[in-house]
């Protein structure tokens, strides 16, 4: 840049009237040129050369490096949106590597698919008369499938139990007297006037369809299942607070129709308080439900919407074991429920022929 430039520009005054009459000084710089009144003083000036060259040369210098501004300014940007890629492809990595199942993985879903279809095939294929029992005994050993695959899914140690079992649904207009009699004192987590005719339905829990993996226990129905009734509502949200009321668990897989997954059950009446619309003797009494002796094999759970085909679910497939964290590493949506599917699918099967058993009794 020419420098020299500045030492000739000299700041002058300029004397100019307001509108009121009275007279301004003001500092110009480099005006050189003056045109004045008849008496000899300066009423209007403009810019001369020297403010012009040195205008001139400030914006050919802007011009220059305005380029090498943008230039830093651009590659700034690509630097911090390749860090912020480089973070995103790091923590799909790092949940890549934390949902792997274990390196044998493949193996045990071969064989627990393998046994599950050959008790289905006995079913299917038998030349003898089936009853009742037989085909219970075939739910369960797909049950115990089921259980097998997410403890094996999990990685967890043997002392870990897993265990699984079949709610089946029943529509409320299918409920008659004796029925709802019988129904009613397994019937939790619901206000004691509850009218079981006034619900879309209730899913009941059977101890002949649930397994464990408990020691010498598998095939066998899991002794911890106590007699459970689960109301399911007509409307799932109060229509102003939009708050659920229906509750978590199996109710609520089989009202939207997708896995739910609970890490903890010692949470779920803090989530009925927060989430949804219940009395607080409901929330209370889920509290003291899941804290008691019997509800210890439960610390958390995933239930699993069973259709025969896009229509309502006929029953919920529940997994659940006696530590917190089922599937917490393994994200059971995307991870774990696609490999079950295979063994909901016998299940429905299987559920099928034994209500067909049951209806020619």
């Amino acid at each position: 840049m020419d420098r020299s430039i500045f030492r000739r520009i000299r700041p002058q005054f300029d004397l100019r009237r307001s509108r009121h009459g009275a007279w301004a000084v003001r500092w110009i710089v480099g005006l050189d040129i003056y045109k004045r009144d008849q008496i000899g003083l300066p009423v209007r000036t403009r810019l001369g050369p020297g403010f012009c060259r040195c205008s001139s040369i400030l914006v050919r210098c802007a011009r220059s490096d305005l380029p090498i501004f943008v230039g830093q300014r651009t590659s700034e940007i690509d630097r911090r949106a390749s860090e912020a890629k480089l973070d995103e492809r790091s923590s799909d990595l790092a949940r890549l590597i934390r949902t792997v199942p274990p390196s044998d993985f493949l193996f045990t879903f071969r064989e627990i698919f393998r046994e599950c279809g050959e008790a289905w095939s006995e079913i299917v294929d038998s030349h003898t008369e089936l009853t009742e029992g037989t085909a219970e005994a075939a739910i369960r050993i797909v049950l115990g499938g089921a259980a097998k695959l997410a403890k094996k899914f999990d990685g967890v140690p043997d002392e870990v139990i897993y265990a699984a079992n079949i709610m089946l649904f029943t529509r409320a207009d299918r409920l008659d007297d004796r029925r709802i009699a019988e129904l009613k004192p397994s019937l939790r987590f619901a206000t004691p006037e509850t009218d079981l005719r006034a619900l879309r339905g209730v899913l009941v829990i059977e101890r002949e369809l649930s397994t464990t993996t408990r020691s010498g226990a598998l095939g066998q129905p899991d002794g911890t299942i106590l007699p459970l009734a689960l109301g399911v509502p007509l409307e799932i949200r109060d229509e102003k607070s939009r708050k659920w009321r229906v509750l978590p668990g199996a109710p609520m897989a089989f009202c939207t129709g997708r896995i739910e997954a609970y890490l903890d059950t010692f949470t779920l009446g803090e989530w009925c308080r927060r989430e949804g619309d219940f009395p607080a003797s409901i929330a209370n009494s889920i509290d003291d439900y899941f804290s008691s002796q019997r509800a210890e094999a439960v610390r958390s759970f995933i239930s699993i919407p069973m259709k025969a085909s896009e229509s309502v679910p006929i029953g919920i497939l529940n997994i659940h074991r006696n530590r917190p964290g089922l599937l917490e590493e393994k994200e059971p949506v995307e991870q774990f429920a696609p490999l079950v599917d295979p063994l909901i699918f016998i299940l429905v099967r299987l559920l099928d022929t034994l209500q067909t058993l049951r209806d020619n009794k």
